[in-house]
């Protein structure tokens, strides 16, 4: 199956939440897997800078990765970052092949 859509949420923590946030992640990362369409979701620490983290998710078709965006394990996991005050960036992207078969 070929990657029709890529979503990155880039967290940053502060260190003393990194523990309960890597176990509640791990959850999430599992059920989302699952979902229809998602060929693989990741969890990723920086290596140069503490507290910052990528959850990335690869898809067959842009719709299944905006549905996931509203699922009960998406929702668990940023409800937990918000109330604990972390910093999220959100980015989507289509790559260039799929803007091709689109037209």
């Amino acid at each position: 199956m070929a990657i029709e859509s890529v979503n990155t949420i880039e967290i940053r923590l502060f260190e003393t939440l990194e523990s309960t946030f890597v176990k509640t992640a791990m959850v999430c990362v599992r059920r989302l897997q699952d979902f229809p369409g998602c060929l693989d979701y990741t969890l990723t620490r920086s290596t140069l800078e503490p507290g910052l983290w990528w959850l990335t998710g690869y898809w067959e078709s842009e719709s299944q990765m905006t549905s996931s965006f509203e699922s009960a394990p998406m929702m668990q996991l940023l409800n937990c970052l918000v109330e604990e005050g972390a910093n999220l960036s959100f980015w989507s992207f289509v790559p260039q092949t799929a803007i091709a078969h689109a037209d």
